[in-house]
């Protein structure tokens, strides 16, 4: 089952990483970005054919697109991060292999959070070569830009769902979202995990805890906008692996920390809607990606993505356009693959 093998694999990395963390920026790679901006897409973000085929020779943990509608992949265990334009001009460079999470916005830079040492770490255009170190004491699970000067970064313990982080001081300048704070004790405790996609043109925060399955999305003033929840998946076997794991160390009084993932992601469409699949069915040669869609006004719709005979039906995707990039983690047990999908809804 991938979402108990994900969950495990969670659970020793979050094992291994201590409390306190150091921010690390590394400012430089201007011709990554350069590439970017000379050939995207502005307000059009339809990509080409040429740009279609790239993307489905990728090999990704994470696919997005950022505000100048570029396509960026990110491979954790190379730590290859590939721009492709709308256009098809591919740019590759690398973050740190093993990074944690990735974010990449061409008009800002590229950030990643290291694993174990829990690091952020930066590029920007704007100060090539510049070096600088900050130390916090709140662990992150995901991250987004929301401006030059401003990073957003999920919680995974502590009081406040989003911490926005200042660039140019490494400090913590606004919190957003009340949350149950985690204290450790004897047990296994489980860590929040918010995914964060920021939409640069409504300049809307989008956080999916990726347990529960608990929408809310921010504006700039760290306002809830829209609050939202996907219908419940593996909750019940995860609950019973959790109830029984939390059992088993209470007893044996050690601590444990998890991570759990019944949610490996969303999307958000041009209309601001969040996608979020839920299944893959087969019907005899037919696939398709059962999900859920929830509007900005927090209308819940469930639908169907026809993914083909021999597609890749897997729970993460960007849409790119009016296409879906689908897409399965080449460390999945059942390999990586990405396809390319017209989707319907903007045909």
């Amino acid at each position: 089952m991938d979402i108990i093998r994900a969950m495990r694999k969670e659970f020793w990395l979050n094992r291994a990483a201590g409390s306190r963390m150091a921010l690390v920026a590394i400012l430089g790679f201007v011709s990554l970005f350069a590439v970017a901006n000379e050939d995207s897409g502005g307000d059009t973000v339809e990509p080409r054919e040429k740009a279609l085929l790239a993307a489905e020779a990728l090999e990704a943990t994470k696919i997005s697109v950022d505000s100048n509608g570029n396509l960026w992949s990110w491979t954790r265990n190379t730590g290859s991060l590939t721009i492709i334009t709308p256009g098809g001009v591919v740019s590759t460079n690398n973050v740190s292999p093993g990074a944690a999470a990735v974010a990449f916005e061409s008009d800002y830079g590229a950030a990643w959070l290291e694993s174990g040492s829990m690091s952020l770490v930066l590029w920007t255009a704007a100060t090539p070569g510049v070096t600088q170190a900050f130390e916090v004491q709140e662990a992150y699970g995901d991250l987004a830009w929301l401006s030059s000067q401003r990073i957003a970064l999920s919680t995974t313990r502590a009081d406040a769902r989003v911490e926005i982080l200042d660039v140019s001081t490494g400090e913590i300048v606004e919190r957003w979202g009340a949350e149950e704070p985690l204290e450790t004790r004897p047990g296994t405790v489980r860590l929040n995990h918010f995914w964060l996609h920021y939409d640069q043109a409504r300049e809307l925060l989008y956080s999916l805890e990726s347990y529960s399955g608990d929408l809310q999305v921010f504006d700039r003033a760290g306002t809830v906008r829209t609050d939202g929840r996907v219908p419940d998946r593996d909750g019940e076997k995860l609950r019973e692996w959790l109830d029984k794991a939390d059992a088993r160390n209470r007893k044996e009084g050690n601590v444990e920390t998890v991570t759990l993932h019944q949610w490996p992601g969303f999307s958000v469409d041009q209309d601001g809607a969040v996608w979020i699949h839920q299944t893959c069915k087969v019907d005899g040669n037919s696939q398709s990606l059962h999900s859920t869609k929830i509007s900005l006004s927090g209308e819940t719709i469930p639908t169907n993505i026809d993914v083909g005979s021999d597609g890749c039906c897997y729970l993460t995707s960007t849409l790119w356009g009016s296409w879906w990039v689908i897409y399965r983690d080449p460390e999945n047990p059942r390999n990586g693959c990405v396809q390319t999908r017209r989707n319907e809804d903007e045909a």
